[in-house]
């Protein structure tokens, strides 16, 4: 159809400028106008066409494949339009085999594979609101969890370390069992909004957030895994959230603005001993600890744009492993510790990006980005195609006009 559009196109122009009565200044004035048109609508086009999206990764247990959530998004349609319609992939560490395992699901987002590795839990809005699905890895046998609940819209569904259990967000902290039985609400009412649940490496906890009021900063809480001991672990006039509990269990890494900016603390998972591991003037956040515990990946703008930097469990050794001038987000470890996944825009759209935790080996995962300009392009010709008819329409009108006057 693009080619289509783009002979249509090329035809009308030839015509225009070899018509009889067409100096070399006009062809050159109506080339620039061309041009000019050009230029203001290919930006304008990515509000309408939109632009791929990947991103929300999780490395299979074994290390060899991710999950990841692909799609287009365009900012001038709602997130349930078909424009935004995401989808679940599968796709080798090396880039190679790229699969879509929800080709017949409305929007499907947040992947995240079961400690086994013999499914994949997800969030729909299939059935009109946003769920949790569990499926295999190959895409077959998908099942809504959570459509008999009275939940609203459930997300950040996180895994037990031992599978048997789910746990997610849908204003309160809930947690069932992998088959999606046994519904539990955690918090229930322990905050306005409880959110970011995160269990503890050995199954008997969960830290989360919550604020106590509408305009009150969110906090960080641990609670047993079946409801009961609350603790609030931090109590600041500023927002502390992304608790991140180290492999061992004894600490826990999150984001604070107690500073007046945002940088990532570590203290014991009791709350106590809270240590600045940044300290540094600008925006540290996200962290991400080594499966073996010994180093912090985050994201910072101290350079200026957000980039990854890998530091040790104590601060020490900060490496900025992306370096770029784009904007490097969402760090995830290889099971193995010795890779990095994260999501950049460095090549125009928000792609998938695999390095060593030195920074060296960079690898690009997923690429749609000639089919991204090709729809962008076939969007501008469309409309230069309906400006040149309405042009001369209103050409053979104005002469009609001219010819009976």
């Amino acid at each position: 159809m693009r080619y289509i559009q783009i002979r249509v196109c090329l035809r009308t122009w030839v015509g225009v400028t070899m018509k009889r009565g067409w100096g070399v200044g006009q062809s050159v004035l109506f080339i620039l106008l061309i041009v000019v048109l050009v230029v203001i609508l290919y930006p304008i086009s990515y509000f309408i066409v939109g632009r791929p999206v990947k991103g929300s990764m999780d490395w299979s247990p074994d290390g060899t494949r991710i999950t990841y959530a692909g799609g287009n998004e365009v900012p001038s349609l709602p997130m349930q339009s078909s424009e935004w319609n995401r989808h679940i992939y599968i796709i080798n560490a090396d880039g190679s085999n790229p699969i879509n395992l929800t080709t017949n699901i409305e929007y499907s987002s947040e992947p995240v594979w079961s400690p086994e590795g013999t499914k994949i839990a997800f969030i729909s809005f299939m059935d009109g609101n946003f769920r949790i699905y569990v499926m295999n890895t190959d895409g077959s046998n998908p099942i809504n969890l959570t459509k008999n609940t009275a939940t609203l819209s459930d997300s950040e569904l996180v895994w037990s370390p031992d599978g048997t259990k789910i746990a997610f967000q849908s204003v309160e902290i809930y947690v069932m069992n992998a088959d999606g039985s046994n519904l539990i609400n955690l918090t229930n009412n322990i905050g306005y909004y409880s959110e970011q649940p995160v269990w503890s490496p050995d199954g008997t906890k969960i830290a989360f957030c919550a604020n106590l009021g509408m305009d009150v900063y969110f906090e960080i809480y641990v609670i047993n895994a079946d409801g009961s001991n609350s603790i609030r672990l931090t109590n600041n006039s500023t927002s502390d959230s992304k608790p991140a509990w180290s492999p061992d269990g004894t600490k826990i890494a999150f984001n604070s603005g107690r500073d007046g900016n945002t940088e990532i603390y570590l203290m014991n998972a009791d709350g106590s001993n809270p240590i600045n591991l940044t300290n540094n003037t600008a925006n540290d956040a996200a962290p991400a600890w080594s499966p073996d515990g010994a180093k912090i990946a985050f994201v910072s703008d101290r350079d200026g744009n957000y980039e990854i930097y890998v530091m040790n469990a104590d601060g020490n050794n900060l490496i900025n492993i992306t370096n770029n001038t784009a904007n490097d987000v969402a760090p995830a470890w290889s099971p193995n510790g010795t890779k990095i996944a994260f999501e950049s825009d460095r090549g125009g759209n928000r792609e998938i990006y695999v390095v060593n935790a030195d920074g060296s080996n960079l690898i690009r995962l997923t690429n749609d980005h000639l089919g991204y300009f090709w729809k962008r392009v076939a969007f501008v010709l469309a409309v230069l195609s309906v400006l040149a008819i309405l042009g001369f329409i209103i050409a053979f009108l104005v002469r009609r006009h001219r010819v009976k006057a």
